[in-house]
């Protein structure tokens, strides 16, 4: 797929302009630069560029003899503008004739695919992509409107109608988003897509010999069509859930005694706040395990002992199986994927599950001290 992330200067009739609105993340954006092979070359003004999501960036405009600005609908006012609420984006584009004294200002838009004989294009139709729409007949006003993600760039021109040979284009692309991902375990499984769960035990080991306190996470990705290609950075939370967290701190404090004081220490130790899980590149804290469960949620993690480590899993097994669900919301994930024209966030929710939930052994006594033959 071919990357047009440069500006075209599409030449037309003695007027060179080169105009580019990028589309990223089912958000219109723009890049825009317009040249002029004739007349004056006074600065233009244009508006702040934005880049979260898609949003315009607008490069310096120079020149005259014609005009064209960009200006971003939002999605709250496409009935005013006229705009269909199946848009993704759109934008409202403004020609201007020159010179102003001309007589008949009236304009016709167009807009087709920039390749339509393409790998991509063949076969489809433009209109089910982008759609440009003057406001009136004639209008120097036209709505563009993103229907969904694309994979060849698209040509948006107005012609005069006084002067046909008298025309500006501008072209259209759409960059690179996300649209799902999910993490892939070591044993190939999912890790819940976007609004799912994990459905976890907890295992019980404290050693990273056959559980390990790091497991390595692959991320797959679907991606959309399109024409600019985008690169993402992942950065990733984990929270306890703030009601598991309470009851859990709650239970280990009414059911503590001398023998499970170390248990009861670590869990009402555990920590409510927003952590990293992701160890190192790939490795993530792999919470379905008692190591790594603890190692991420408490402080202090290097200091217990074993024993104390298996009080709390026993204390947090309890607390499980004495709800009356068969699942508890344990910990809730929030994985965001940033471009440069989008973001991604992906969020699941880690449950555990009390029919996978066992007790640690911790303690074991013989039925005599002795034995005489």
């Amino acid at each position: 797929m071919a990357n047009k992330n440069e500006t075209a200067k599409k030449v037309v009739g003695g007027v060179a302009l080169g105009l580019v609105l990028v589309l990223a993340g089912g958000v219109c954006g723009g890049l825009l630069q317009r040249h002029f092979n004739w007349g004056e070359d006074p600065a233009v003004e244009t508006p702040a560029g934005e880049t979260a999501n898609g949003g315009a960036i607008i490069g310096e405009s120079q020149g005259s003899g014609a005009r064209l600005m960009s200006t971003k609908i939002a999605a709250a006012d496409y009935e005013e503008y006229g705009v269909s609420p199946m848009a993704e984006t759109a934008y409202q584009l403004t020609a201007t004739i020159t010179p102003e004294y001309a007589e008949d200002k009236t304009v016709d838009w167009s807009v087709a695919f920039d390749n339509p004989s393409s790998a991509w294009a063949t076969g489809k139709t433009v209109t089910d992509y982008v759609t440009v729409t003057p406001t009136s007949d004639g209008a120097l006003t036209a709505n563009v409107e993103c229907l969904q993600d694309f994979g060849e760039q698209i040509i948006v021109t107005v012609t005069s109608r006084d002067n046909e040979e008298v025309s500006a284009e501008c072209t259209v692309d759409y960059a690179k988003r996300i649209e799902s991902a999910y993490l892939v375990g070591m044993g190939g499984e999912h890790i819940a897509e976007s609004g799912n769960t994990w459905q976890t035990g907890m295992h019980d080991s404290f050693t990273e010999t056959y559980i390990p306190q790091y497991a390595t996470y692959t991320v797959n990705y679907t991606y959309s069509d399109y024409t600019v290609e985008d690169t993402f950075t992942m950065t990733a939370t984990a929270q306890l859930d703030a009601t598991f967290l309470s009851g859990l701190k709650n239970y280990a404090n009414e059911n503590a005694s001398m023998e499970t004081q170390y248990g009861q220490a670590i869990i009402t130790g555990l920590s409510g706040e927003a952590k990293n899980p992701v160890y190192s590149g790939s490795q993530w804290y792999y919470t379905a395990s008692s190591s790594g469960f603890f190692s991420l949620f408490y402080p202090n993690y290097g200091q217990p002992g074993t024993s104390a480590m298996k009080q709390a899993l026993n204390m947090l097994v309890g607390y499980v199986k004495e709800q009356s669900a068969d699942t508890v919301n344990a910990v809730d994930y929030e994985v965001t994927f940033t471009g440069t024209y989008s973001s991604y966030t992906l969020n699941f929710t880690q449950v555990l599950s009390k029919a996978s939930l066992t007790y640690a052994v911790t303690g074991i006594e013989l039925d005599e001290d002795s034995i005489i033959f």
